[in-house]
């Protein structure tokens, strides 16, 4: 018995300091600080007892995700049954959160945890779907099973949508099992097509281009064919996504050819195939849509110079009305891609005719001059013959031209209402609303509608061509009142690439972004630290318009030994804004191989404008680090993300399993594809 006294005495002792520990974690719950809610949560779950487990079950609910993530750890190594409140964080709207709670159920193994993170890794991110997966595991289960599981569910909502749903509901059930694909969709999707309302029609040939499977093109061949225009846009689109149709190239060309929105998507069908880009580049002077001409300039068509000049008499149709054909906006993009080089010269004449000639010229037949670099001997000329009559519109505004400016519209009102009483308060809002009129009379007024892009694109064409005094001209024009002649000025100097040019184009380096952004190609002829440093101050200024020609001018110093550390660390910057320049940012890292870049290039894996590029950049770089991100991508929750990891990770022993899995069940038919 006095042996036994001690013992005794040592577990009251033990007992009374736990249940100490136990009320201090408890009052921790209730502080105002999250951090300190976090610590007392953590305690917890060193506590076997059941007010510890209220304590973190009552944790698992605070509003603080650092409390909710530490109740996930905490749980992990309490004992009981805590399945359910792990189950309940998974859905937490908190990624890191999700994480900790799916590890948490790596250490409650049974089934219970099993249906809990099968049913959660289709709602989940990537993080929370690589923690999934290691605890899938010691639960029994694999990566195939949770992809079997998300494609189960995706699936059946998806019938559940086209059975019961309505409108748009159901429009989305008929494109979402297209893009899960399988015969079950070609069979569904393609029964809609002739029989279903234009509008389902036009949601299963989406879903048809979306199937990946080019079984498909026999259900879309004779929808090309519908007397309704958005559906044979649907069905050209469709083909397109599918890699193209050789069987289906004389209907392509005939919607490439007309005016209607089905044309741009033929475009896109024919130049899918060498067999379909060469019946585009034939066809291609008879194109009249314009959004057809801009598909057929980024598929690199071969315009022949002869053949646009040989049909440019006849009649071209724009928005139902003919017009000549070198008034066609179609026609003057077409223009641009005229080629051989030799008979490029045919199209100068009605150019000119065009530009000289016309009540309301194009900015397109200037930027075809441009991009032709032809009519050096008529773009000066015609350049000061419109800039005289902006002058001359500009010095005599007409009347009831007004600034669109907010303040303008909120003093006027002011005044109108008699807000603003007499006296020098008055006195001051009228000074006011004249000094708004007169900037706006100096930099916006314009004698016809469209006559400043006019301008800049002449400005543009005077540097391309290389034309007579265009130096001269663009030097004058930089200290244009308005910034868009002046950033026109700005792009055009810094292509000339003369000393007087090139000076000024940097000194409007500090001019409003709009101009800043048309002169950074300046800075490229300073010595290679200097251009750097000057583009990384640009490229940081807090502008997302300067962003993107940013990361376009540093690209080629991230590889120049002399600036690629300084022109490296703004790339990454632009890269961890998320903005339009993120992705050329990624672009230009993966380029030079930056392998300083490759942490920032893994975070970018999540950003939601950055991460294919960031993908394919990790995969340009290589090395262990960049090899581990893209193997992690190929669990992110956007397939687009997944198919990109795919094809860069076919090379990586460490991805085999992974990509076995996706090749297998993937719930997407494209990741499927790409992952084989």
């Amino acid at each position: 018995m006095r042996r036994a006294a001690p013992l005794v005495v040592g577990a009251l002792l033990a007992a009374a300091c736990s249940n100490a520990a136990r009320d201090k974690a408890l009052a921790q719950l209730k502080s105002g600080s999250a951090k300190r809610r976090a610590e007392g949560t953590l305690a917890l779950g060193r506590i076997d007892d059941d007010d510890a487990r209220a304590g973190l079950v009552h944790a698992a609910r605070d509003p603080s995700p650092l409390v909710r993530k530490a109740a996930a750890d905490a749980l992990a190594s309490a004992r009981g049954d805590v399945v359910d409140s792990l189950g309940g964080l998974l859905g937490d709207r908190d990624e890191s959160v999700r994480a900790a709670a799916a590890a948490a159920l790596a250490k409650h193994p049974g089934d219970k945890s099993r249906a809990y993170l099968l049913h959660a890794f289709g709602r989940s991110g990537r993080e929370t779907r690589a923690a999934i997966v290691l605890a899938l595991a010691p639960n029994g289960a694999t990566l195939t099973d949770a992809l079997k599981a998300d494609a189960a569910a995706r699936r059946a909502e998806a019938l559940r949508l086209i059975e019961k749903g309505k409108g748009a509901q159901r429009g989305a059930g008929v494109v979402e099992l297209g893009r899960l694909g399988g015969p079950e969709a070609l069979t569904r999707l393609g029964a809609l097509l002739p029989g279903a309302t234009a509008t389902l029609a036009i949601d299963a040939a989406t879903g048809l281009g979306e199937s990946g499977d080019r079984e498909a093109l026999s259900l879309l061949r004779p929808v090309l064919r519908a007397p309704e225009a958005p559906l044979r846009a649907a069905a050209a689109e469709a083909i397109a996504q599918l890699g193209g149709d050789d069987e289906a190239i004389d209907a392509l060309v005939t919607l490439a050819t007309t005016n209607d929105e089905a044309a741009a998507p033929a475009v896109r069908a024919l130049a899918a195939t060498p067999t379909g880009k060469k019946a585009l580049d034939g066809h291609a002077p008879r194109i009249v849509n314009v959004e057809a001409a801009e598909a057929a300039l980024e598929a690199n068509v071969n315009v022949s110079a002869a053949e646009l000049c040989r049909v440019h008499t006849g009649a071209c149709w724009s928005k139902g009305l003919p017009v000549a054909r070198f008034d066609c906006p179609a026609w003057l993009l077409l223009a641009r891609r005229a080629g051989p080089p030799e008979s490029r010269k045919l199209l100068e004449k009605p150019l000119q005719e065009h530009l000289s000639e016309n009540q309301r010229p194009s900015a397109d037949a200037a930027r075809a001059v441009g991009a032709l670099g032809i009519g050096q001997w008529y773009l000066g000329p015609i350049y000061d013959r419109e800039l005289r009559s902006l002058e001359a519109a500009r010095a005599k505004p007409p009347d009831g031209a007004a600034p669109p400016e907010a303040e303008w519209g909120s003093l006027k009102m002011m005044l109108d209402e008699g807000a603003v009483d007499a006296g020098p308060a008055r006195k001051t809002a009228t000074s006011r609303l004249t000094t708004l009129l007169a900037q706006h009379a100096a930099t916006e007024t314009e004698a016809r509608p469209g006559q400043l892009d006019y301008l800049v694109a002449l400005a543009h064409a005077l540097a391309e061509t290389r034309a007579p005094g265009a130096e001269e001209k663009l030097l004058d024009l930089s200290r244009s009142p308005s910034p868009r002649l002046r950033a026109a000025a700005a792009w055009g100097l810094a292509r000339l690439g003369t000393k007087p040019a090139t000076e000024r184009a940097l000194a409007l380096l500090t001019d409003v972004p709009a101009v800043r952004a048309a002169a950074l190609p300046a800075a490229l002829t300073l010595p290679p630290a200097q251009a750097a440093t000057t583009l990384a101050q640009a490229a940081r200024a807090d502008d997302p318009a300067l962003h993107e020609e940013a990361a376009l001018a540093l690209a080629p110093l991230a590889s120049t030994p002399a600036a690629a550390t300084v022109a490296i660390e703004a790339l990454v910057w632009l890269l961890q804004t998320g903005d339009t320049g993120a992705p050329l940012a990624a672009i230009s890292l993966g380029r030079a191989h930056a392998a300083a870049a490759v942490p920032a290039l893994a975070a970018a894996i999540d950003s939601p404008r950055a991460a294919v590029a960031a993908v394919e950049a990790l995969a340009s770089i290589g090395g262990p680090a960049a090899d581990a991100a893209v193997v992690a991508a190929l669990l992110h929750d956007d397939a687009g993300v997944r198919i990109a990891a795919c094809r860069a990770a076919h090379r990586l022993p460490a991805a085999t399993a992974t990509l076995a899995a996706l090749a297998a069940a993937d719930p997407v038919a494209r990741v499927r594809q790409a992952a084989r």
